[in-house]
């Protein structure tokens, strides 16, 4: 069973913890297209922006800005995608969660206030870094 509000379980964090671990085996064995290096460091980089993150808008706004979900989800990705596959999927799922929360609040769907998940955003940054970036998968 997940864990649900706000509340995280063994499973999920056995499972992303699995998930990095048979990645780090793909770069090591060569079949990521990139070494454990670089999985390594865009786990540091994304990990430290997270982090950053959270402190900053925390210090500004006094509340959590970012779930549980996202903090296991996004390392995971930077395991997987490596330092320049990260920072293209944050940069991408960042656009693309400002411009559909702007169209929402524009057009009175939301207020302000209103908390987009964020993993639906980061699955469509995987998707384009996946499809227009891999060597393997590219169009």
């Amino acid at each position: 069973m997940t864990g649900t509000s706000g509340s995280i379980s063994i499973p999920d964090t056995g499972a992303v913890f699995a998930g990095g671990m048979v990645t780090l085996l793909l770069s090591w064995r060569g079949l990521t297209g990139f070494g454990v290096l670089e999985s390594l460091y865009g786990l540091a980089l994304c990990a430290g922006l997270l982090g950053l993150s959270l402190l900053l808008i925390g210090l500004v706004r006094r509340r959590r800005s970012l779930g549980i979900g996202d903090l296991l989800v996004l390392p995971s990705c930077a395991l997987f995608v490596g330092l320049y596959g990260i920072i293209r999927v944050l940069l991408f799922s960042s656009l693309m969660g400002l411009l559909v929360g702007t169209m929402l609040v524009l057009l009175k769907k939301v207020d302000r206030e209103y908390r987009f998940p964020f993993i639906p955003f980061v699955t469509a940054g995987m998707c384009v870094e996946f499809l227009l970036f891999s060597g393997n998968i590219g169009i």
